[in-house]
C-alpha cells in the first residue's frame, strides 16, 4: 500500500493561455505518472486473469479501458484542471525552474516499476536531521498525498466489482456503492498516513535540504494550496472512482 503512495503526487510552458494548462500539465509530469498507472493497471488485470470466471474478465478489460484508458483519463483531468485552477501560471513557473524539475523527476522515479515493486515491501527507514524531518512535516500537511493514493488504490482495486456489478444490475444501489466507496476512502487514507513523513522522506531523498524547503515553500502559498487542491480534483475526475460514466 505504500507503494501506491509513490504513484500519486504530480502537473509545464505554452505560448497561449490555453496550452498553459497542458503545458503544466506536462511539465508537473502527469503524462510520466499515468504511463505508470497504466503499467499497474496492466498488473492488476493480469493479476485477475487466472481467478475470474472468463467473461467476468471481459468485462474487466472493456471497463479498463472505458474508464481508464489513457486517452479517456487525460482528457477527464485537464477538464477539470480548467475548471478548478483559475490561473496556471505560477504553478508552471515553479515547475518548469530546475527545483520543480528535480521534484517532478523524483517523483517519476518513485512511480516506475522497479521502485513501486522495490517498496511492497515496505520503504526502508529514512534518518533525517531535525532540519529535513520539519521539512517533511511541513510537506505532509499540504501535499495531497494521502488522498490521491487512496483514489489510486480505490480505482485499482474496483475493477473487478465494476465488472460484477455490470453483469448482475442491481447488485449494488447507487447510495451502496458511494457508501462502500467512501468507507475504502477513508480505510486507505488512514492507512496512508501512518508512514507519510517516511515516505515522503524517501520519495525526495535525492533533493537537497534547500531544494526541499523551496519546495515546500511554494506548495504552501497561495498559488501552490490553489494547484494541489485543483490537482487533487483533477485526479479524482480523471480516475472516475465510484462515478457513473455517459
Amino acid at each position: 500500500m505504500r507503494a501506491l503512495l509513490a504513484l500519486t503526487l504530480t502537473l509545464l510552458c505554452a505560448p497561449s493561455w490555453a496550452d498553459s494548462y497542458e503545458a503544466l500539465y506536462q511539465a508537473a509530469g502527469w503524462p510520466q505518472q499515468e504511463v505508470h498507472f497504466q503499467q499497474a493497471l496492466k498488473a492488476t488485470r493480469e493479476g485477475y486473469r487466472s481467478h475470474l470466471p472468463q467473461a467476468v474478465y471481459d468485462s474487466l478489460q472493456h471497463n479498463a479501458e472505458r474508464r481508464l484508458g489513457s486517452v479517456q483519463i487525460r482528457q477527464r483531468m485537464l477538464s477539470q484542471l480548467r475548471q478548478q485552477l483559475s490561473s496556471p501560471a505560477e504553478a508552471l513557473q515553479f515547475f518548469s525552474g530546475p527545483v520543480g524539475q528535480r521534484v517532478v523527476a523524483q517523483e517519476i522515479h518513485a512511480s516506475s516499476p522497479s521502485e513501486l515493486k522495490r517498496a511492497q515491501t515496505g520503504m526502508p527507514a529514512m534518518p533525517a536531521s531535525p532540519v529535513r524531518q520539519a521539512l517533511a512535516e511541513r510537506l505532509g500537511r499540504v501535499l495531497p498525498v494521502r488522498e490521491a493514493g487512496a483514489e489510486v488504490a480505490l480505482a485499482l482495486g474496483s475493477l473487478a466489482a465494476d465488472s460484477l456489478s455490470q453483469m448482475l444490475p442491481g447488485l449494488f444501489d447507487p447510495a451502496q456503492t458511494q457508501n462502500l466507496v467512501q468507507t475504502q476512502r477513508a480505510a486507505l487514507q488512514r492507512q496512508m498516513a501512518g508512514d507519510l513523513h517516511n515516505t515522503l522522506l524517501y520519495v525526495y531523498r535525492e533533493l537537497e535540504d534547500a531544494e526541499l524547503a523551496a519546495f515546500a515553500e511554494f506548495a504552501e502559498s497561495p498559488a501552490g494550496r490553489q494547484y494541489y487542491a485543483a490537482a487533487l480534483s483533477s485526479l479524482k475526475a480523471g480516475l472516475a472512482v465510484g462515478q457513473t460514466l455517459p
